[in-house]
């Protein structure tokens, strides 16, 4: 069995339909029980800087808050079916996972968690 993740590392994607569904509300409860913070309210720091981003008020490189987190950009892992927000984040020095119809992302995951 391969190993997916590594410990200490975050796993950041869009989940816009991109590698998962639209959240129902057992997963906001999961997302609470797991953060303590319910994240489903437009007030939440979920989506804090996300309408600005979506609008295009706020760019790529603003939306980025990992300082908040107190996570280094080397210890995330962004999955995204953009090629643009994924250039940000390399830029950033955050890992990332190009995310297309025929990615295997299981494979990617392992070959992030032990690159030799």
């Amino acid at each position: 069995m391969r190993t997916l993740s590594r410990p200490g590392t975050w796993y950041l994607f869009d989940y816009g339909m991109v590698i998962s569904t639209a959240p129902v509300q057992e997963d906001w409860d999961d997302l609470c029980r797991a953060t303590g913070i319910d994240l489903q309210p437009p007030s939440s720091p979920y989506w804090a800087g996300r309408h600005g981003f979506d609008a295009g008020d706020l760019s790529p490189e603003a939306y980025w808050v990992l300082a908040d987190l107190h996570v280094a950009p080397e210890d995330v892992v962004f999955i995204d079916d953009s090629p643009a927000n994924n250039q940000v984040a390399e830029a950033l020095g955050i890992r990332v996972v190009l995310h297309t119809e025929d990615t295997d992302l299981g494979q990617e995951l392992a070959l992030l968690a032990d690159p030799a």
